[in-house]
């Protein structure tokens, strides 16, 4: 027989730097909360406590929720930040080390390191979530990031150490390449419950032995913000689109999570295609072009370049804090072009049409998103796409808002509710 459900813990908290990244766990938060109303919620940052992303996380989530528990990561059994600023700067690497040894008898370890709330609060678990993301596959990139993989798994490596039962939200998966492919059919082998949020990753989990009956495909957690109470903000008035039609644009310079930056080559490429596009766009509509910063850190200088070619056309908005003030701003543009997956997200949450455009050569999130919302007539590849195929679907969707935005409500509802079946049925 089950146990009882009533520690559940949310593994991780992501950072605020990503406006998309911030949405996640709220999202998630909001989801569980429908699933398990009277059950205590742990929620785990990825971050030591003494960290200043720590602090701004938990500040963001507990002004939101007061009844949850917001706790520093598992494993931080020693201050790497003080370590870190000696000569040795093996604080990740001690902690790791430590980890698995803690792994091999977690109880006598948390009995010595009884300050390590992370490590407590997962010992003390009925269920383990996994927040969503993209951060499983095994590629030339993530195999030269063993401690950070390391990090990421531990939470679960401790699960079933401990046989806590334990499940995946929402992710991403793939690809998996070479010995990946073994090693992750074993770590997911003891999850109860696996949701993807695209029916293709579903695909390459069942391909590298995944049992099928596993896995289930969910919706996105930026789909459970609370996009009606997004929209009343003073952003239009701020920058001059209160009274007059406009696009939002959201440019991307990263290619996989913040890790790799495009070449400067390909990056003037992309501003010459988006400042042809959205000028042909202006010219034909009259509509203001809003250049929106969803990740400032690698997506500024593209995103101003584009707005200074575009001048008067367009106006400049880098200064939005939270997701919600993404979701108000997409909320009244007549439509919403994206490279960032959040954004078309946030978009699509107040059914305002949105043209999707990713790498193909690096992830299937966005377009297997797009698909399981029957929306593949509006997603591109960003390097096949040609200019003028993007301007006949954007003059499109102009025509048919109305019967486009209520497709994207019905579709999102069934998800939304679809999602809510999975759980309820399978981890209560």
């Amino acid at each position: 027989m089950k146990k009882t459900i009533k520690n559940i813990s949310l593994v991780y908290c992501w950072g605020n730097k990503n406006l998309g990244d911030k949405a996640i766990t709220p999202g998630t938060i909001r989801f569980l909360k429908q699933v398990y109303p009277d059950n205590n919620l742990f929620v785990l940052s990825v971050f030591e406590k003494d960290c200043r992303n720590y602090k701004e996380s938990e500040e963001y989530i507990c002004s939101k929720f007061c009844d949850v528990n917001f706790v520093p990561q598992p494993l931080a059994f020693i201050n790497e930040k003080r370590i870190r600023n000696s000569k040795q700067k093996r604080g990740a690497v001690l902690n790791a080390f430590i980890g698995m040894v803690a792994l091999c008898m977690p109880r006598v370890f948390n009995r010595l390191f009884k300050g390590n709330a992370g490590f407590d609060t997962l010992i003390k678990s009925d269920l383990i979530i996994y927040n969503g993301g993209v951060l499983f596959f095994h590629n030339k990139i993530n195999s030269r990031r063993k401690l950070i993989l390391f990090r990421l798994m531990f939470p679960f490596l401790l699960a079933k150490r401990l046989k806590i039962r334990h499940a995946f939200y929402g992710q991403t998966f793939g690809p998996f390449e070479g010995i990946g492919k073994n090693f992750y059919k074993w770590f997911f082998s003891s999850a109860e419950l696996i949701t993807t949020r695209e029916s293709q990753s579903r695909q390459i989990l069942t391909e590298i032995g995944v049992k099928k009956t596993k896995v289930e495909n969910v919706i996105d957690s930026g789909f459970w913000l609370d996009g009606e109470n997004c929209k009343n903000t003073n952003i239009l008035q701020n920058y001059g689109l209160a009274d007059q039609k406009f696009i939002a644009v959201v440019l991307r310079a990263s290619t996989i999570g913040q890790i790799g930056v495009i070449s400067e080559d390909k990056a003037k490429e992309y501003v010459t295609f988006f400042t042809g596009y959205l000028s042909e766009i202006n010219k034909r509509t009259g509509f203001k072009i809003a250049i929106v910063l969803q990740v400032k850190e690698t997506d500024q200088k593209i995103s101003k370049d584009v707005y200074e070619y575009l001048g008067e056309k367009a106006v400049y908005i880098d200064d939005l804090q939270e997701p919600e003030e993404l979701v108000a701003l997409y909320s009244r543009a007549e439509f919403v072009v994206s490279m960032r997956l959040h954004s078309i997200i946030f978009a699509l949450l107040t059914n305002t049409p949105c043209l999707a455009l990713y790498y193909k050569s690096i992830t299937h999130k966005t377009s297997g998103i797009m698909q399981d919302l029957k929306l593949e007539d509006y997603v591109f590849d960003i390097d096949e796409v040609s200019r003028q195929l993007l301007v006949d679907r954007s003059l499109e969707m102009i025509r048919n808002k109305d019967c486009i935005s209520q497709k994207i409500a019905e579709n999102i509802l069934a998800l939304r509710n679809s999602t809510l079946e999975v759980f309820k049925n399978r981890l209560t």
